[in-house]
């Protein structure tokens, strides 16, 4: 669970069109922390580099979602709290083992 928490139910108000960009500034207004300091908690974490980094509603926590590129060529996805920046978790983002599997 995150810092903050965020309602479901707007998203039903507004209609599916402005559903995105709605969304994206909401998120962006409770945000706590920037994007800056959700990547440097994420690379503390999962050293590497930076591909994307985007404010999320994950099942209703606001979390900053950093892909991180890392030496071994791992992507990982970090989900960093967007109140107080803590690493919340770290997920393998392609977990099939099809990709640079011959080199």
């Amino acid at each position: 669970k995150s810092s903050i928490q965020v309602k479901d139910q707007d998203r039903e108000e507004r209609g599916e069109r402005h559903e995105e960009r709605g969304e994206a500034a909401q998120l962006a207004s409770l945000a706590k922390i920037d994007a800056t300091q959700a990547t440097s908690a994420a690379l503390a974490q999962v050293p590497g580099t930076v591909l994307k980094v985007a404010l999320d509603n994950e099942n209703g926590d606001l979390v900053y979602s950093v892909e991180v590129k890392t030496a071994s060529n791992d992507i990982k996805d970090v989900k960093v709290d967007a109140g107080n920046a803590a690493v919340l978790h770290v997920d393998a983002e392609h977990q099939g083992e099809d990709e640079g599997e011959d080199e």
